[in-house]
């Protein structure tokens, strides 16, 4: 509910934040929290600050964060005006947000604006896409509604920010997640600077993003933004993104180049756990064509098993499928079985 809550009033409608069927085709498995997210949950957790208000916000997102785990968060106040927070999954960094305010006593968390319309799905760009110079521009305005629930789910209304700050925060969002990189964006960095803020906003926000440049060697995107209310520059950004490569897709003719085919492993058995995609799928195509009784496990991508079985051809009988989740020991326990009494 957090995931898609976030989504209403962000409009970053990434798929691997919101699919759990896309999520599992990628490294991570399943649904990644949104970093902005994950920045707000954060904020939430700061002394409150009524009579003061966010400068910049810079933050690092070491490790994707999932739903369901808890998180240890680490809060050090420096000064009154700056505040250092790091989330932990036990001793792994996971997040490291630094938050700088500035006296400031105006402050409204009331706006009226008109219903937000723009890209509603992720833009899917490659390397090509990624020129040095290359610009994206247009308008942008969150879900008022939902992002005062978001507001009051993570209690940031007391924190120093005012709405139109954590709009342009969730703005940060959807630019990575929905325009560059996009579809495959994984968010590392984001330095967000304001200009002064009376609180108030009389229409959407206007952006430009520019790319300054693209690390070959780290698949990572750099790009600079303006924010603009009504003709008047609001915020400035550097963003930081590595664009997640496509999952390598196994091949019978790259295995059999570098292993031919026999029967050195006929009458073995092997199980493999996660065997319908990258190293898995390989590694259960390996083995077949080694004679070997191959039992290949897959949670969700039922298409993808059938394919990778398929891909045998006349191998094809020595894969069997294993649908079920491997994290259930009971799922397990009765595998087990199966194995034993079929295979003696």
């Amino acid at each position: 509910q957090d995931l898609k809550l976030f989504s209403a009033a962000s409009h970053d409608r990434n798929p691997l934040h919101l699919s759990e069927e896309y999520a599992h085709t990628t490294p991570y498995g399943e649904p990644v929290v949104f970093g902005i997210l994950g920045a707000l949950a954060a904020l939430g957790h700061l002394p409150d600050r009524q009579s003061m208000s966010l400068a910049t916000v810079s933050l690092e997102f070491r490790n994707p964060m999932t739903v369901g785990v808890t998180y240890r968060i680490e809060v050090s106040e420096t000064s009154t005006q700056q505040s250092l927070v790091k989330i932990y999954d036990v001793e792994r960094l996971m997040m490291k947000a630094t938050f700088i305010f500035l006296p400031w006593h105006e402050r409204s968390y009331e706006m009226s604006i008109s219903e937000y319309s723009g890209r509603i799905e992720a833009a899917n760009r490659t390397r090509e896409d990624f020129v040095v110079g290359r610009r994206v521009t247009g308008k942008y305005a969150p879900s008022v509604s939902d992002l005062k629930k978001v507001v009051e789910r993570w209690g940031v209304s007391t924190k120093g920010a005012t709405v139109v700050q954590i709009a342009a925060m969730m703005w940060a969002s959807f630019v990575v997640g929905m325009e560059l990189p996009g579809k495959r964006a994984i968010f590392w960095q984001l330095a967000l600077d304001f200009k002064s803020d009376d609180g108030q906003w009389s229409g959407p926000l206007s952006y430009a993003v520019e790319i300054k440049g693209f690390d070959d060697r780290l698949d990572l995107l750099h790009t600079t933004g303006e924010l603009s209310c009504d003709n008047q520059l609001y915020a400035t950004a550097q963003i930081r993104a590595f664009v997640r490569p496509d999952s390598p897709k196994p091949s019978i003719v790259g295995i059999t180049t570098h292993l031919t085919r026999s029967e050195l492993l006929k009458g073995k058995v092997a199980l493999v756990i996660g065997g319908s995609r990258g190293l898995g799928a390989a590694i259960s195509q390996a083995l077949a064509l080694q004679g070997c009784s191959v039992l290949m496990n897959y949670h969700q991508s039922k298409v993808d098993a059938e394919l990778i079985q398929a891909s045998l051809h006349d191998e094809s009988s020595l894969i069997e499928l294993a649908q079920g989740d491997a994290s259930d020991i009971q799922w397990c326990q009765t595998l087990r079985q199966y194995v034993l009494k079929k295979y003696k």
